[in-house]
């Protein structure tokens, strides 16, 4: 079976990429061929500063395994820098002349080495992205009719035509779905209150005398006003007898 772009990317992701394994290979490389091995520090040519620079090299190379590992977001900006600063080396060894085929051999690695680092899905690795089992959760943002833009969130298991890997939004949690069984997003806080078939909805009426009050209602469809409420305090739900229906009645102490 053919793999979608989305799947590929998809994986990349999810498998932390091969290429930041050959990336942390590659940099590794660097201690033997430019001076910082053991051997070279062992030398009498300035073994203080050979020192210096193979401690700096051992703790770069130690925070980019740490930022890769951890997704921080600043490992990818520092590990491009770090590979530019490499990338001086070879690019003196061949103004000055020496081991040309060697040099353009290590410039040709480290510009795949920033070309892997500018790609797109290695940008996505990155991203702090919220998964729910199988599912990640995307945003994108929509026009509406009447032009104002509002930002929607969804799941999918596939990277989607649009939309992009994001955290989950604040004041927000994940419900389940009982007809699609497919996660959603739902806001934290009071919640419609549910009496059977009947949701319970609130609109204001005004009085002759010109005050406005809330009135509560149940209904198995949306109303043409109102809109749905969670129980509000020292109110109780009781059945008329003839509708069937349910209606709110103020809780007395003592009588149920």
């Amino acid at each position: 079976m053919n793999k979608s772009r989305g799947d590929y990317c998809m994986e990349m992701i999810e498998d932390k990429r091969v290429g930041i394994a050959a990336l942390l290979i590659s940099i590794i490389a660097l201690f033997n061929h430019y001076g910082y091995s053991i051997g070279r520090l062992s030398s009498n040519f300035y073994p203080i500063v050979l020192m210096f620079l193979f401690s700096v090299m051992t703790v770069c190379l130690l925070l980019i395994i740490y930022g890769f590992i951890l997704k921080r977001s600043w490992a990818r900006k520092f590990t491009i820098m770090f590979v530019c600063w490499s990338l001086l080396f070879p690019i003196w060894g061949l103004l000055v002349g020496s081991q040309t085929a060697e040099h353009l051999l290590f410039i040709a690695l480290y510009a795949s080495i920033l070309v892997l680092l500018t790609a797109p899905y290695v940008k996505q690795y990155f991203l702090i992205i919220f998964r729910f089992g199988d599912w990640v959760l995307f945003k994108r943002d929509v026009i509406l009719k009447s032009g104002k833009i509002t930002t929607i969130h969804f799941f999918s298991k596939k990277v989607p035509k649009s939309g992009i890997p994001t955290v989950l939004p604040y004041g927000y949690e994940v419900m389940i779905s009982s007809r699609s069984k497919m996660p959603y997003l739902r806001k934290i806080g009071p919640h419609p209150y549910h009496f059977g078939k009947y949701t319970l909805y609130t609109r204001f009426v005004k009085l002759k005398s010109g005050i406005e009050l809330p009135i509560y209602f149940f209904s198995k469809k949306k109303p043409k006003s109102g809109k749905p409420v969670s129980l509000p305090d020292k109110y109780i739900v009781r059945v008329n007898q003839r509708s069937n229906m349910p209606y709110l009645v103020r809780d007395k102490p003592g009588i149920h």
